[in-house]
């Protein structure tokens, strides 16, 4: 049933998933088997910690497809990215750089697993203005808006989209979400 995995970080090197280009093929290869034929890969640009932007996205898929390649490993691959929504994102909205999408203009965003920032919402608001839209990244895993469905609807009402990890609904990050 599912095809694509629109949210991976299949990328080698370059943020907290694939460590390299062997990495990477192994684990395509493992989501093959699982029946993904198509990687949208997404890796954080999170300036505090993966400084990535279209450059070094597009020079590691490159990179990786080039093994592809050799190795005759063949399944469409293609880069977008995971925005944390910080300062540096901010700049991006205000420079109007375009965003790596993962679809047409939706951009997967993604913030802080501790607390909110205080300005999310408006941040959302801004992506909006400038004709994105956002799909929240893993939504499950904001443990702090676990209990308000307000928050989730008032979200869904203003257009945001939520993107689930599948290994959430078997308990992988804690408590299964069933609700």
């Amino acid at each position: 049933m599912l095809s694509t995995d629109m949210h991976s970080h299949l990328l080698p090197g370059i943020d907290d998933g694939s460590t390299g280009v062997n990495n990477s093929i192994e684990l395509i290869k493992g989501l093959q088997e699982l029946g993904f034929k198509k990687f949208i890969t997404t890796p954080h640009i999170f300036w505090d910690m993966y400084k990535n932007d279209a450059t070094t996205i597009e020079s590691a898929r490159l990179a990786l497809e080039k093994e592809m390649e050799r190795i005759q490993v063949i399944t469409p691959l293609q880069t977008a990215a995971e925005y944390y929504l910080d300062d540096y994102f901010d700049g991006l909205l205000e420079k109007n750089t375009p965003l790596l999408t993962i679809k047409d203009t939706m951009v997967l965003v993604e913030f802080s697993f501790i607390a909110p920032s205080a300005n999310f919402k408006q941040q959302l608001f801004q992506l909006q203005i400038k004709g994105y839209q956002p799909i929240l990244a893993h939504p499950e895993r904001y443990l702090y808006l676990s209990n308000n469905k307000k928050m989730f609807d008032e979200m869904k009402n203003s257009g945001c989209l939520f993107q689930l990890n599948l290994l959430s609904l078997t308990g992988y990050y804690g408590k299964p979400t069933a609700d």
